[in-house]
């Protein structure tokens, strides 16, 4: 029973690293909209309840599928340099690529400042599902098709809620209570490929990270 037990102990290690990870990069994330908002008057597209619904994308619905399915039994060397070289570099990628989206939407004819609140949070929650991603997705991974369907149905649930116009009473409730304003079409295409492609580089660049790491450890 000896290398299950080694094996159920590296699986927990790894559960509280990938948590960590995302917990910590939406904190990182956070500080560094303050301290460019702060500084350089750069636009701070978060309100409390709006970094509330951020926590709810990014932290606890991934972390709950984590706790679930996480199957990662690899050895783990180095915690802390593992955790904030990857906390890091995910919050960088993630608050430069909100402020690409305001500098596109500055570019759009009688822009408002909540269009411009509505972009940043757009490609903010985006690109943290595919942060998830980085977190869980590891060689032998057991479970990619799930994990890839549960970052696609986080993009769209919030997409949903972003564009609808329904007034069903809890829908409406939604997007009030966590100020979700409706996103018009024409923001929608810049939105979308800063997105993609800050999404992509995120995840190429962890993954060049992960495979220095090894060679270092």
């Amino acid at each position: 029973l000896l290398p299950q037990i080694f094996d159920e102990g590296n699986k927990i290690v790894n559960t509280v690293s990938a948590v960590a990870k995302l917990f910590l990069t939406k904190n990182f994330m956070v500080i560094y909209l303050t301290v460019l908002s702060m500084f350089f008057m750069f636009e701070f597209p978060l309100t409390p309840r709006r970094v509330s619904l951020i926590n709810i994308f990014s932290i606890g619905l991934p972390s709950f599928i984590i706790a679930l399915r996480n199957t990662n039994i690899g050895k783990l060397h180095n915690f802390s340099r593992e955790l904030f070289s990857f906390v890091l570099i995910s919050a960088g990628i993630i608050v430069g690529s909100s402020y690409i989206g305001q500098y596109y939407t500055e570019k759009v004819p009688f822009y408002s400042p909540e269009d411009i609140q509505m972009v940043m949070l757009s490609v903010i929650i985006m690109i943290t599902s595919v942060n998830f991603l980085a977190v869980v997705i590891h060689k032998y991974e057991k479970n990619l098709r799930l994990y890839l369907l549960y970052a696609l149905g986080l993009v769209g649930l919030y997409s949903f809620l972003a564009v609808t116009q329904s007034d069903f009473i809890l829908i409406r409730w939604i997007k009030s209570f966590y100020e979700i304003s409706y996103l018009k079409d024409v923001y929608w295409k810049s939105t979308f490929i800063i997105s993609v492609l800050s999404a992509g580089l995120l995840f190429l660049v962890q993954k060049i990270r992960e495979k220095y790491l090894k060679t270092i450890a």
